[in-house]
């Protein structure tokens, strides 16, 4: 089973290689590495969200990623966007390397989340 999640991974890197705007690829290899390489996870996650800044699963993804690498600061940064989804996308502002000028989650945020079964 290692060996495929392992393959896996490497055919998904060469796939972002070849196509790094495709945001399936930097979708399943967030999902690929978010239990065993969270950083890069992170990284890839990202890159999906600034290829589709739309698609509401991806910022979904962020944060339960951040919440499991316990970056409590990031969590607390990102808003309402969530909540407002998509009127308030031109207000997130995500780089590759980090996350800025985000707002605070509110409660129905972590209600969608739970419900998803991630926490």
């Amino acid at each position: 089973m290692e060996k495929q999640q392992d393959n896996a991974i490497k055919s998904l890197k060469k796939a972002i290689e070849l196509d790094p705007s495709k945001v399936y690829y930097h979708e399943e290899f967030f999902n690929k590495l978010h239990k065993i390489n969270p950083e890069e996870a992170l990284a890839s996650i990202k890159r999906a969200i600034g290829l589709n800044p739309n698609k509401k699963l991806l910022y979904e993804d962020l944060i339960i990623l951040l919440k499991k690498v316990n970056y409590d600061g990031e969590v607390a940064k990102i808003t309402k966007v969530i909540q407002d989804f998509p009127k308030n996308i031109p207000n997130l502002v995500l780089g590759t390397e980090e996350t800025k000028d985000l707002y605070p989650i509110r409660f129905g945020t972590g209600i969608t989340v739970s419900k998803r079964g991630y926490l």
